[in-house]
């Protein structure tokens, strides 16, 4: 797809996995896990330092590992036929994408780039495999982490199902504060635009009505901080 074509696929690989301490620990899948078991799953990992722009994955790819995101910002996306981008989300550091297909043969479905400089490690189906048959703890975090996938897909189709734009992206900003564990959102009015399936016009006369209600301040294009994240919250 044309869009597309000024992305980077160049990638390196270094051994960062093994010096780097147990730097999954602030991670969900990995949370609660002894020490110990943290250092299993860390030698079955392949750490990656991509570059800002990289092409990770297309939509006709299979995702046959688990994708740990150590630091860094990953933009999922796909494109209409008339070229208009549709952001499904922007993962940020301690995400985890492909629990729901390490173990499938689907196609993702989308597109994977890199918005920064992005630090990932890797585990392979196999290497997960052998984690899940070797540590039951370990099997546990993932059935949970499953659900909670399943969880976060319903109430995006419920966000998407409600009428009212600002109430629209007063839900989808109070999400994205629970997703990140604190009330500063960092996105353009035109990925919160897509991510809702408004226009950059409707968000950004929103966000101003919120602000006027009082609920959120506006910092710049980019930065939302959402002050009274309990008051937006309906559903």
């Amino acid at each position: 797809m044309g869009m597309m074509t000024h992305m980077k696929t160049i990638k390196t690989t270094d051994n960062l996995c093994q010096s780097c301490g147990l730097c999954i620990n602030r991670i969900r899948l990995f949370d609660n896990l002894s020490d110990e078991t943290q250092r299993q799953i860390m030698s079955y990992a392949d750490h990656e330092r991509l570059p800002k722009g990289t092409l990770l994955f297309s939509p006709e790819d299979k995702l046959h590992q688990l994708i740990i995101i150590r630091q860094g910002k990953l933009k999922l996306c796909d494109y209409d036929e008339a070229g208009r981008e549709y952001i499904y989300d922007i993962l940020v550091d301690n995400a985890v994408l492909g629990e729901d297909l390490i173990f499938s043969d689907d196609t993702i479905g989308m597109y994977g780039e890199a918005l920064t400089e992005l630090h990932l490690c890797r585990l392979s189906r196999n290497g997960l495999e052998d984690l899940l048959r070797q540590n039951d703890q370990f099997s546990l975090q993932l059935i949970r982490l499953l659900g909670k996938r399943l969880s976060d897909n319903q109430a995006t189709i419920r966000l998407l199902s409600i009428p009212d734009s600002k109430s629209r992206l007063e839900q989808y900003l109070v999400r994205r504060c629970e997703s990140l564990g604190h009330n500063m959102i960092e996105l353009s009015r035109d990925t919160i635009a897509s991510a809702i399936n408004v226009s950059r016009e409707t968000v950004s006369r929103k966000l101003s009505e919120i602000e006027r209600d009082g609920h959120i301040e506006l910092i710049g294009y980019k930065k939302i901080l959402v002050k009274h994240k309990e008051k937006m919250k309906t559903i």
